[in-house]
């Protein structure tokens, strides 16, 4: 029993002298970080060093979002080199081609989504016989969200060029939320595939390319255009034309087309 107690008293001691060694590690560790904060400077000087990564870490990742829009922007110009840039309308294709297909549009509306990887098929696989011009028809009750989207192609075409305003064309009526709801912030989602927002916030603020787009609707309601999507097929040569309404799907065009040339 007595041979208990020392084993008892010796694993008490053994304790004691471990609890006083950790102590004072940690008290020693605690100083070495006490004095290195202090070392980096007053409160005020550690705040302004954060601040300072934290500015780096943004400029770094609008570095990589810029960077990110322009290798985009490089991809849709291959997507549409079809797109001249010197064309003072807005044509996807050869602005001499024999076929011109008119299409009278509205972002919002999705029909015109539908048939618009349509006509870019026609047109990428016709050799330069085939165009495709684009009208603004922005509907009534798509509206007022339809004329601003027309109003900021037309401000590309003007900053930019006819290509650009085409890739923004494809762009917009993918990503709006369609049915006249739009696309939230215009300067913003431009800026996403490498445009320059600022400038067409700028032209939104103008009235300068309202007239154009009200000379495609009322040329559109001449020809009886009630709906969209609507195209007038155009032969340059005999000056034979046909108008559809609704989506098809480019054989059914093609078809058109065909029957119209001879």
């Amino acid at each position: 029993m007595h041979l208990l107690k020392k084993i008892a008293l010796v694993t008490i001691l053994i304790l004691a002298v471990s609890n006083v060694a950790l102590y004072s590690k940690l008290s020693a560790l605690e100083n070495r970080v006490e004095q290195n904060i202090s070392e980096v400077g007053s409160a005020e000087e550690r705040l302004r060093i954060k601040e300072l990564v934290d500015e780096s870490l943004k400029e770094k990742e609008l570095a990589n979002k810029r960077n990110a829009s322009k290798q985009k922007l490089a991809k849709l110009e291959i997507a549409h080199s079809l797109a001249k840039k010197d064309a003072k309308r807005l044509v996807y294709g050869n602005p001499e081609a024999r076929i011109s297909l008119k299409m009278y549009g509205d972002i919002e509306c999705p029909f015109c989504r539908k048939i618009h990887r349509e006509l870019k098929k026609i047109v990428d696989n016709s050799q330069g016989v085939i165009n495709w011009e684009y009208k603004h028809f922005p509907l009534s009750m798509h509206n007022p969200s339809a004329a601003i989207n027309a109003q900021a192609i037309e401000c590309i075409a003007e900053t930019h060029d006819n290509q650009k305003a085409w890739i923004a064309l494809t762009q917009f009526i993918e990503g709006t939320q369609g049915n006249g709801r739009g696309i939230d912030d215009i300067p913003e989602f431009v800026r996403s595939f490498g445009l320059n927002g600022s400038m067409v916030s700028n032209c939104l603020k103008s009235d300068s390319h309202k007239q154009k787009i009200n000379q495609d609707y009322a040329e559109g309601r001449s020809l009886r255009v009630t709906r969209t999507p609507a195209i007038q097929i155009v032969d340059r040569v005999t000056s034979n034309t046909v108008m559809t309404e609704g989506y098809l799907k480019a054989e059914a065009i093609l078809e058109k087309v065909q029957r119209l040339i001879n």
